[in-house]
């Protein structure tokens, strides 16, 4: 039982013990939304194009920091995930 207290800690729980899974935007998850939803108003063209690259940028920001300095193993994989995702995206768009 105490193992199992002490991975749930390791993954869901910051430095403090309190439990920690939602947090609020940070300015590159913030960006990341905001392209992404104005990505779907200007659904074609070149702003479509910037708008979904730019996305994708800040997405690869926002889970580099994840991944480097995320406060618990759930955080962490979440932003290994979002990495792998997007350059399976990218990967997609140019046909690899």
């Amino acid at each position: 039982m105490r193992k199992i207290k002490k991975l749930y800690s390791k993954c869901f729980c910051n430095e403090t013990g309190k439990l920690t899974i939602l947090q609020l935007p940070n300015l590159p998850g913030g960006l990341t939304f905001t392209f992404i939803a104005l990505s779907w108003v200007f659904s074609t063209g070149v702003i479509h194009s910037v708008l979904r690259g730019s996305a994708a940028i800040t997405g690869l920001w926002w889970a580099y920091l994840e991944v480097r300095y995320g406060v618990n193993y759930f955080r962490r994989g979440l932003g290994l995930w979002v990495v792998v995702l997007i350059l399976m995206e990218l990967a997609r768009s140019i046909k690899l």
